[in-house]
């Protein structure tokens, strides 16, 4: 056991100090008080006479001490009125000085004791404390994950039934502004539901990125920005253009954009002031390299010591409870191979800046599924298997439109069966990969067996690239899309899979 031992008496210090030392102690005396702590196990101070000079060193010792670290102090008083201080000021124990070594060091010992059944009670509660942090975690992204998946079914029959009406409508049509707008919004949604199964631990991994307009996804957000900041805080925008497009996930880059005005708009307080966003392009020999996002805020800034530690997860200078916004924001930065640059003086403000790598190519302007100008058409028999009713209806309705003939199912059992029971050809199956009971593998396996022709097409709600993995050894007539999307990219998807030769093949595991 080690003990510092700080006495301004040296003879008392001394013999003390060699009576602890054949007891077992490990001493280290000390004749100031400046003198540093080296991790001791213990701290015994011989007090000055003085109580107001008592009580400022007591003090001083327990902030340099772990609090787990026993201090016993040593001194002339005893009335209650004067060791009471002594006590609250930081001491764990008192003995009335002069006391005999051997007494000191029984104290000692029942200290010790008493110091190690504190730190073991102390790290035991941690543990508790976190095992049932982590129990709780683990229970919310259960619930996270499983009403993420539902709501994704009723959002895929939403959008499929939205987008139907849009192709069966007259551009002319006066609800048609009505039906984007249901369309733009269910499929905000749907990027809810993506963030929702990310933390619970089904997020899909890259599959999400696309060409992004940083321009037009900030305009998008207007108005939920609008909403989202106090009305004492006023945003400027200011956009470069043309701006070149990036490669990234939008409901991710939509999160850091909220994260970054949030965190601007509490950094002003009730006070309110000015929020600016702007946007640039960085050029290298003559070319754009990287496009810039910045958000600045007329706040109060940050000190050198805050700015330190403000990626930090769960560090904070707001309520408790807070503290992961900007450290979502700089781990979705890196997924994106991007950087973020902080500036900010107290009193001075703070700006945020991310630099994107521009996306180069044809990259760029790449048509997607939801491109009208794709041909989505095709030809074939096709079975549809789809617990949700609304949402296998919408599927068929498109399936149809799209010039192919559809057989449904309600279930796997029930697909299975309508497999081996049709007389003619079936070329391909679109299933999902959780469907109740028999799901989306053993159909394909049993799919394989009766009819080693026929194509399957994975619908999956979460996790397409963990889905292509997982399916990577069952075979290779088969493709993955995710759930919900565009019904033209079902279509579309189902084009590609029937025909590879004239369409590309795209998602294929």
């Amino acid at each position: 056991m080690r003990v510092f031992w700080y006495s301004g008496h040296t003879a008392t210090r001394q013999a003390l100090a060699a009576h602890l030392s054949q007891q077992g102690y490990l001493v280290r005396c000390a004749e100031t008080p400046e003198i540093p702590l080296d991790g001791e196990d213990l701290i015994l101070l011989d007090l000055p006479p003085d109580l107001d000079a008592a009580l400022v060193l007591v003090r001083e010792f327990r902030h340099r001490a772990s609090d787990h670290v026993p201090i016993i102090a040593m001194g002339v008083w005893t009335l209650a009125g004067e060791v009471a201080p002594i006590l609250e000021s930081g001491a764990d124990d008192y003995l009335l000085s002069p006391c005999p070594p051997e007494r000191v060091a029984l104290r000692l010992t029942v200290a010790a004791r008493q110091a190690v059944k504190h730190s073991v009670g102390a790290e035991q509660k941690r543990l508790e404390e976190r095992l049932a942090q982590t129990s709780k975690t683990e229970s919310i992204a259960t619930l996270a994950g499983s009403l993420a998946h539902d709501f994704n079914n009723l959002l895929a029959a939403i959008l499929g039934n939205t987008e139907l009406a849009l192709i069966d409508i007259s551009p002319q049509s006066p609800i048609r502004y009505s039906l984007e707008q249901i369309d733009k919004t269910s499929r905000r949604a749907a990027e809810l539901a993506r963030q929702m199964l990310t933390f619970s631990g089904h997020g899909a991994n890259g599959s999400a990125f696309s060409a992004v307009n940083l321009n037009e996804l900030v305009q998008e957000m207007a108005e939920l920005l609008r909403i989202s900041i106090p009305k004492s805080c006023i945003i400027r925008y200011y956009f470069t253009r043309p701006l070149p497009l990036i490669w990234g996930d939008p409901s991710q880059l939509r999160q850091v954009v909220m994260n970054l005005l949030i965190n601007a708009a509490e950094a002003m307080d009730d006070r309110g002031g000015t929020i600016f966003v702007r946007t640039g392009v960085i050029e290298a020999d003559g070319l754009p390299s990287n496009l810039t996002l910045e958000v600045r805020d007329t706040g109060a800034g940050m000190a050198p010591e805050v700015r330190t530690r403000i990626f930090d997860p769960f560090f904070t200078t707001k309520r408790t409870g807070r503290g992961l916004g900007l450290a979502a924001v700089r781990g979705i930065i890196a997924a994106h191979k991007s950087r973020i640059e902080v500036e900010s003086e107290t009193g001075q403000g703070s700006t945020f800046r991310i630099l994107f790598p521009v996306l180069e190519g044809a990259a760029a302007t790449t048509k997607h599924a939801s491109d009208p100008d794709l041909d989505w058409h095709g030809t074939g028999n096709v079975l549809l298997i789809e617990d949700e009713d609304a949402l296998r209806d919408a599927a068929r309705r498109l399936l149809a439109k799209a010039g192919y003939t559809v057989l449904e199912a309600h279930s796997g059992r029930d697909g299975i069966d309508t497999i081996r029971q049709f007389g003619g050809v079936i070329h391909a199956v679109v299933v999902d990969i959780n469907i109740p009971g028999v799901d989306g593998v053993e159909v394909y396996q049993a799919v394989r067996a009766a009819r080693p022709d026929i194509r399957l097409l994975i619908w999956c709600g979460f996790d397409p690239d963990g889905v292509r993995e997982r399916l990577k050894s069952v075979g290779s007539d088969l493709a993955v899309i995710e759930k919900p999307s565009q019904s033209r990219e079902l279509a579309l998807a189902l084009k590609r899979l029937l025909s590879p030769q004239d369409s590309g093949q795209q998602n294929i595991a």
